[in-house]
């Protein structure tokens, strides 16, 4: 499993979007169908970290540091859980100063980073 950027916990995520950027929670709202509290059943199924014990393949996740849509935190939780679950496969990978969309102010976008750290990993995992 590769993860960038991605919310662990679903619930907690669309609670704190709903105050910055309530048309994104909105549209995460729309396609799961409701808020947590109306379709938890869905939100169970989709949550990462619930799912952390289930999840024993080796595991890869990137986070920018500077990320204001999807709080650092996020990938951080979701990395001890992996490790709590049982996953002794874990890596994770903080960006310094890099956004969501793997921007870096004026440096422009890492994506060169991500995918040196990306195939750096998959070589070790195939390896």
């Amino acid at each position: 499993m590769a993860s960038i950027c991605a919310p662990s916990d679903l619930p907690d995520y669309i609670a704190r979007l709903g105050a910055y950027f309530p048309a994104a929670r909105d549209s995460i709202a729309k396609f799961l169908g409701g808020i947590p509290t109306e379709v938890p059943e869905r939100y169970a199924s989709v949550h990462l970290l619930g799912l952390a014990g289930k999840l024993t393949k080796p595991a890869l996740l990137i986070h920018g540091t500077a990320d204001m849509r999807v709080p650092v935190e996020q990938t951080i939780k979701l990395a001890a859980a992996l490790k709590e679950g049982g996953n002794e496969d874990v890596r994770l990978e903080l960006m310094p100063g890099v956004g969501h969309f793997l921007e870096m102010g004026t440096l422009g976008y890492q994506f060169d980073k991500a995918m040196e750290l990306t195939v750096s990993w998959l070589d070790g995992v195939i390896t």
